[in-house]
């Protein structure tokens, strides 16, 4: 029987009080295990900057939930990028709670327990959920919206096409990725109206939509006050030249990635899960096909929209992999249900973790200094240099953390008394130097290195065009970045 509309909040205070014990366990792990590691990871991509820095309307490219969220926690009087992480600990965190019962819907509760754990520790989701990136926000609001969304098929209840439409709404206000629900909003809307009338459709689905509206009004105002599109252009520039090479080059790397990503002995429960289901008629078979089909649609969308969108990344994996988990839940529970041998499902979940812990562990230290070299070169100017203007050939990273006068580094424009501070992930330092040598003396006042290991380069999953790679522009599969700062004396003599 449907809610009546004044009922939708009075539920969902509702649904508060049955939330079970193991779930409020499961989350406090999260906190804690994530916590630990709040200062201890310092990997900063630029996307980091941009969200402390962010600007509503200013920022073509980023959306603005998760900035807003890290606004609200700045409150804590702590350093920006401290409440930057603690903000995507807490949202990754939280996940646990949609996870669980979004796999105790499809599946059971042992089911939802053993994927609530895979999760904790899959090594993707827990290295990128402890610094400052939108993307464990986003699977809060995409992992809740999956839950409302599967229950309008099931029930069709106005409270969860309501909350449904709403979250999905919330979940596109932080990253763009999110504009997948709009088919699955669409098929609702048809269904919905052919159950019950196409007026009484657009009635719940106009109230429910709000969230969807203002994303709208977003992007049009973003789009005439900064005359840029954003990611949205990307994808435009992207369609307009796509080869069918380069969609096979993305398709096999994704392949590849996803297995390693979510750690291989649960890809295999994951595959199994989908097996399994496929072969036996279940109870619940209804909740069981439904799954499947969003699960091959969202792994469809993600994977062709991310080769045309020609960015590759392990991090655009983070919401395949929750979906993947979820399942391996499920394939586990059949499993034990099969085997009836509880000493060989507890084997198998102990492999599983200590499997992901090892992994996460390794991920952390061999990225925890990524770009480590541009804020210790930074931090030395902000300490020695900044009452003087400095010439940067990365002067975003460099301005937030050494909080000086940056300028953009030019060859063509160098002049005797300037402060350089040159890296080698944007130049060839080198080769840059040597060309400064030839025409000035210098004196090289500090120097610095990070080191980071690359595993998905060390193990061939990466595509093979370099080109693909714009957010990780790995060489070689262990790379070694240095940071210089000179100050040039004077002119050198014929």
């Amino acid at each position: 029987m449907e809610s009546k509309p004044k009922n939708i909040y009075l539920n969902c205070l509702k649904n508060l009080q049955r939330i079970e014990p193991i779930v409020l366990w499961i989350f406090l792990l999260n906190l804690l295990i994530r916590i630990i590691f709040i200062k201890y990871y310092t990997a900063e991509f630029t996307d980091g900057i941009f969200y402390l820095e962010y600007h509503f309307f200013q920022q073509s490219t980023y959306l603005p939930i998760y900035p807003f969220l890290i606004k609200i926690f700045s409150f804590l009087g702590q350093e920006p990028q401290v409440t930057g992480r603690l903000v995507s600990i807490l949202m990754a965190s939280l996940c646990i709670f949609p996870i669980f019962y979004l796999t105790k819907t499809i599946y059971n509760k042992k089911s939802a327990v053993y994927s609530c754990l895979f999760f904790t520790f899959c090594p993707i989701i827990f290295s990128n959920s402890i610094r400052v990136m939108s993307d464990s926000t986003h699977l809060f609001f995409y992992l809740v919206s999956l839950y409302y969304g599967i229950h309008s098929f099931l029930n069709y209840q106005r409270k969860d096409i309501f909350l449904f439409l709403f979250f999905s709404g919330i979940a596109a206000f932080t990253r763009p990725e999110a504009i997948l629900f709009i088919p699955l909003i669409a098929i609702l809307f048809f269904i919905y109206a052919h159950r019950f009338s196409i007026g009484r459709a657009i009635r719940i689905f106009t109230f429910s939509g709000i969230s969807w509206y203002l994303f709208i009004i977003f992007i049009i105002l973003r789009l005439w006050i900064t005359k840029s599109s954003g990611y949205f252009g990307l994808y435009k520039w992207s369609l307009s030249s796509i080869t069918l090479c380069r969609i096979f080059d993305f398709l096999i790397a994704y392949l590849k990635a996803i297995p390693f990503a979510s750690i291989y002995p649960v890809f295999l429960l994951f595959v199994f899960g989908i097996v399994i289901v496929i072969k036996q008629k279940f109870q619940k078979e209804k909740k069981l096909k439904l799954w499947l089909s969003i699960l091959f649609y969202v792994l469809f969308i993600h994977l062709f929209s991310l080769s045309i969108m020609t960015f590759w990344s392990m991090r655009y994996l983070f919401c395949t992999i929750a979906l993947i988990i979820i399942t391996a839940g499920g394939g586990l529970n059949q499993l034990e249900l099969i085997l009836n041998k509880r000493w060989l499902i507890t084997g198998i979940v102990i492999f599983c973790l200590v499997c992901a812990v090892i992994s996460s562990a390794f991920a952390i230290y061999t990225e925890r200094d990524f770009f480590g070299d541009i804020r210790r070169s930074a931090e030395y100017i902000r300490n020695n240099l900044r009452m003087v203007p400095v010439y940067s050939d990365e002067e975003i990273k460099t301005k937030f953390w050494s909080k000086g006068k940056i300028l953009a580094y030019k060859p063509d424009k160098l002049e005797v008394g300037q402060y350089i501070v040159l890296h080698s992930f944007y130049t060839d330092l080198e080769k840059e130097l040597k060309f400064i040598k030839e025409r000035y003396n210098i004196e090289f006042l500090y120097q610095t290195k990070s080191k980071v290991l690359s595993l998905p380069h060390l193990l061939n999953i990466a595509p093979s065009v370099i080109d693909y790679q714009i957010p990780l522009k790995f060489r070689e599969k262990e790379t070694e970045y240095i940071s210089v700062v000179v100050y040039i004396k004077s002119f050198k003599e014929n």
